[in-house]
């Protein structure tokens, strides 16, 4: 007999395999160095604040007023977020932190005249140097300064006189300023020009061929006689500028201090 070949045998379908989810593995990281990452400090200042060389910056004439000016806005601009302010707000706010403001004395007002009068006479004075180095207005606050008359913070183009102050109409006027009077001639209401009168009808002041002194030095601390202005009738001299040859200034004063 013959044996029933079963056949090729039936083996169970293969099923494909369940893929297991896989997770996702983060790349690992390199470290880098500490000083690559490390931040700078929230207080740092921008290179543009601070404190400039006056060695290599044209910028700073004065040196320890720039880095006043660059430690101020620094720490306003801390970890309070304080706007910061300008540069004329903060030197304004630190000179008058060193200077309390003097109140007017006539006395110390006549002995900024004596200083100025005596430098004029004298060019080994040794404020001779001092007041024909400086502008014009700030000639005339360093002998108030010296006096005691001004504080080192009064700004001296527009705190010393302004152009809402009593007009000098003319040389008789000019000559009952009494001396310790700063006298400003202004072109509208633009300073051009500052003096300082030390009685009699004479004023001393640097640079003072602008206002039309003939024989004025163009740099050099001098006392004129004001009845050498060219005064025109009108209330005003005649000052030719630079690109207004028939310029006309006007004349006011205050007394120093005031």
């Amino acid at each position: 007999m013959f044996e029933r070949n079963p056949g090729p045998s039936r083996q169970p379908a293969l099923q494909p395999a369940r893929q297991q989810p896989t997770q996702e593995v983060a790349p690992q990281l390199t470290p880098t160095s500490s000083r690559s990452v490390q931040e700078a400090p929230l207080n740092t200042p921008s290179p543009d604040l601070r404190p400039r060389d006056p060695a290599t910056d044209p910028c700073c004439g004065m040196g320890h007023v720039v880095r006043a000016v660059a430690t101020k806005v620094t720490s306003a601009l801390g970890m309070g977020g304080a706007p910061a302010q300008t540069d004329r707000q903060v030197r304004t706010q630190a000179e008058e932190e060193r200077a309390p403001e003097v109140p007017a004395d006539p006395g110390r007002a006549n002995l900024a005249a004596d200083l100025a009068r005596e430098a004029a006479a004298d060019t080994n004075h040794p404020h001779y140097e001092p007041l024909s180095a400086a502008m014009c207005w700030d000639s005339v606050k360093h002998c108030g300064v010296e006096a005691g008359a001004v504080s080192r913070g009064v700004d001296a183009k527009d705190g010393l006189v302004k152009d809402t102050d009593p007009l000098v109409p003319n040389y008789k006027a000019a000559k009952e300023l009494p001396a310790g009077s700063v006298v400003g001639f202004f072109e509208g209401e633009r300073l051009v020009h500052a003096m300082l009168s030390v009685g009699e009808g004479r004023a001393c002041g640097n640079k003072n061929d602008c206002v039309g002194f003939e024989n004025a030095k163009s740099v050099g601390w001098e006392s004129h006689d004001l009845k050498d202005l060219k005064w025109d009738g009108n209330g005003g001299i005649n000052a030719p500028g630079l690109h207004d040859p028939q310029r006309t200034l006007l004349v006011r004063a205050r007394p120093l201090g005031t």
